[in-house]
């Protein structure tokens, strides 16, 4: 007895086995775990340069025949699951530069160039938003928030750098022992005439000939500004080219040359959104906008409308009263037109730019323009405007009409808010028999007559939309005989919009 008792109290793990047993199996788990994701990730790195690999090869088939490279994939391009690629801005449409990252593992950045050349990190230029393909990572898809000017030169470190509003120019180069000066020149188009740059100020025209050495930067010089420069593209059009070169002992060494391009419209940000409001009595139209543009050099917004129901051309919008009429291939009438940068919204008490007939749309644009480089803008950011429907207006709630002094005159009255009728008046219409012809009521003394159809006398006919009831001591537009029953009718008509009104609400009166 006494052996089973001890067999009994020695059997089994203790508590503290128990416990190793699980530390073990934890950090064997975890091991485990630090492994595979470590396989996975190493697995989608490779996937990543494979798939740069893969896609720069296809991009330069793409382009072989002209050796230049549009800002969109080709089609037939597949990417895996786990990454993502995109093309980004570059200097010059003989070169690309493609991105590679993935949303699971955010520290994965790598990139390809024309070249072939792959390394870890993105590339310099802003990611072109439409030409995602996959598993990107969004927080890589930034608005840039400069377009500065840069072009890198061929050697000696020789860069050129615009500000972001392409209004200075900045150059620098590594310093070369025992230069005794360096020559600075520039040319406004890669095919011509090579002149050398007035130091002082940044001027044009200095001849590469006598001027030469009053225009060279000193020795001990390696880079040089010009607050305000004209030697820098102005135009969407221009490509302007820099060189510099040291002299040694007399010898003037190679030139480095650099390329500098204008950021394409492609690159430029536009508004995100644009609302378009008119004022209670459709008189005045206000605009109002979103959105970072800041990195449109220098930029100011070009807002146009056109009538979508005539089949108008686009027009711009004089800022100072609101008036179209300015044909939007009329450059100097742009920036007269141009709303300044530095709003975010425009009004007008009183505009032709809206709809002002029943059933018509306009439709309105913006977008932001530069005004350092021309032909330089955003892409549009598009809304419209339509005229309320009829239906959509409110009719008076109810309608009375009631006969004075013995039958001779006539009182109607009516309630209900139609404020929402854009400048509303009344117009009150009656007939003398249910199959009858309506007739509007003449306002200064009740007299019948004026058909409905008559555009002119409609409005002389209208009563004043400050009133909600109205007499006429002596009136024919009431019944004259035992048994007769006249029909009356009221309705909100718009002021401001041709063929715009609230329903109509009925009542009837009987002798």
């Amino acid at each position: 007895m006494k052996y089973l008792l001890n067999k009994k109290y020695t059997s089994g793990f203790t508590v503290v086995e128990l416990l190793i047993v699980i530390v073990v199996i934890g950090i064997l788990s975890a091991v485990i775990l630090v492994a595979y994701n470590g396989v996975q990730k190493n697995a989608t790195l490779s996937v990543m340069k494979e798939t740069l690999h893969s896609v720069a090869t296809k991009m330069k088939l793409a382009g072989a025949q002209t050796e230049t490279y549009i800002s969109s994939f080709p089609s037939d391009i597949k990417v895996p699951e786990a990454v993502g690629i995109a093309l980004t801005v570059v200097q010059s449409e003989k070169e690309f530069c493609i991105n590679s990252t993935s949303q699971k593992y955010t520290d994965m950045q790598w990139s390809i160039t024309q070249d072939g050349v792959l390394k870890a990190g993105l590339c310099a230029g802003a990611v072109i938003a439409e030409s995602i393909i996959g598993n990107y990572n969004a927080d890589s898809v930034a608005t840039p928030q400069s377009n500065a000017g840069l072009a890198i030169g061929d050697g000696g470190g020789f860069k050129v750098t615009t500000n972001k509003d392409w209004t200075s120019l900045a150059v620098e180069w590594d310093a070369v022992a025992d230069a005794t000066k360096y020559d600075f020149q520039y040319r406004s188009s890669q095919t011509g005439t090579w002149y050398y740059t007035n130091k002082t100020e940044g001027t044009i025209g200095s001849a590469t000939g006598g001027t030469a050495y009053t225009n060279n930067i000193p020795a001990g010089t390696t880079s040089y500004n010009w607050p305000i420069a004209t030697i820098k593209p102005s135009s969407a059009t221009h490509v302007y080219e820099y060189r510099v070169r040291p002299t040694v002992g007399g010898v003037a060494g190679a030139w480095y040359t650099a390329v500098l391009y204008p950021p394409t419209n492609a690159t430029m940000p536009a508004p995100a959104s644009l609302n378009v409001s008119i004022s209670g009595d459709w008189a005045g139209l206000t605009v109002s906008w979103s959105g970072d543009v800041s990195s449109v050099p220098s930029h100011r917004y070009e807002f146009q409308y056109r009538n979508v129901t005539s089949g108008a051309p686009w027009y711009l919008t004089q800022v100072s009263n609101g008036q179209g009429g300015y044909a939007t291939t009329n450059t100097n009438a742009l920036y007269t037109g141009a709303i300044p940068g530095t709003t975010s919204s425009y009004s007008w008490p009183s505009a032709d730019i809206k709809p002002t007939a029943g059933g018509h749309t306009y439709e309105y644009r913006i977008r932001a323009a530069s005004t350092t480089l021309s032909g330089i803008y955003s892409p549009w950011t598009t809304t419209s405007l339509t005229t309320p429907a009829n239906e959509t207006l409110p009719s008076p709630t109810s309608l009375t009409v009631t006969q004075t002094n013995n039958w001779a005159g006539l009182d109607v009255a009516w309630t209900g808010d139609v404020s929402a009728v854009p400048q509303y008046r009344y117009e009150f219409q009656y007939r003398s028999s249910p199959t009858g012809t309506w007739y509007l009521t003449q306002i200064s003394n009740g007299q019948g007559g004026y058909a409905t159809t008559n555009a002119n006398t409609l409005y002389t006919g209208m009563i004043p939309g400050t009133v909600s009831s109205y007499s006429w001591p002596s009136a024919n537009i009431k019944p004259t005989a035992g048994g007769q029953t006249y029909e009356y009718r009221i309705r909100a008509v718009s002021g401001a919009i041709t063929n715009t009104y609230g329903g109509w609400t009925t009542a009837t009166l009987s002798r």
